[in-house]
């Protein structure tokens, strides 16, 4: 998951910026929970530019739209 550097929108001093929303390492131990027999990893990196991230070493790649709050798809490039 790839999510891109911004300022907090929220005025709230508890709102979290979306990227704070999962945390490093749980999102592969729920993966664990329900295929503890695969070897699934789950990284998430904020970047300034989605192009900064070199994406050959993934299977899947996702980019967060915080205004849609949807993620899409990036493409990998070819190993």
């Amino acid at each position: 998951m790839v999510f891109l550097e911004h300022s907090p929108q929220g005025y709230s001093i508890f709102a979290r910026p979306d990227d704070q929303l999962v945390q490093t390492g749980y999102g592969t131990e729920t993966f664990h929970w329900f295929r503890p027999e695969q070897p699934i990893q789950l990284d998430h990196l904020v970047v300034a530019n989605a192009s900064d991230v070199d994406l050959r070493a993934y299977d899947e790649a996702f980019l967060w739209n915080s205004s849609t709050k949807e993620f899409r798809r990036i493409p990998i490039p070819a190993r």
